[in-house]
């Protein structure tokens, strides 16, 4: 084989995979590659909020203009994190009697494989600034400066689910 046809087949090898990868996480992430970015908005459904098994609401960009901004500056690399807190938006669709300190609250992922179970106490508790900011891809990620979700290791980006459970 001569040079020209050796550099030819390393081109096609290339592109090949490169779009397997492209495909990968094209299905990973839904099937789509790359996601509209609405300035100020969620570019993708509303999140459904659950309740011991049962869907209470769905959180959408409507909704968030509902509620009030409260932000911080991440540890590591010194960025504002700003959204809304998950206790506002889990009180549009629960009443706040129904959820004692010990109530679960997960936040989870399925696109990234990833969630975060909080107590209610730990969620109330407006010190913890566990909050539900928005990436910028438009996507929501659960962010805080709580011990356990302080680094950005531990957010849960793509949040596509919440569920409180008594």
């Amino acid at each position: 084989m001569d040079q020209k046809k050796r550099i030819a087949a390393a081109v096609v090898i290339i592109a090949a995979l490169a779009g397997a990868i492209l495909a990968v996480e094209s299905f990973r992430r839904g099937g789509t590659l790359y996601r509209t970015f609405i300035p100020g908005g969620f570019s993708s459904a509303c999140v459904p909020v659950f309740m011991d098994a049962a869907e209470i609401g769905r959180f959408c960009e409507a909704d968030s203009a509902k509620l009030k901004k409260f932000g911080f500056t991440d540890k590591a690399e010194r960025k504002i994190q700003q959204g809304w807190f998950l206790r506002d938006v889990i009180l549009l669709y629960a009443d706040e009697k129904n959820l004692s300190p010990e109530t679960r609250v997960t936040v989870a992922s399925e696109s990234r494989n990833k969630k975060a179970d909080l107590t209610w106490r730990d969620v109330a508790e407006r010190k913890n600034m566990i909050i539900l900011g928005m990436s910028k891809q438009g996507r929501l990620k659960l962010v805080s400066i709580m011990k356990g979700l302080d680094y950005r290791e531990q957010w849960v980006q793509e949040v596509d689910r919440i569920e409180v459970a008594r």
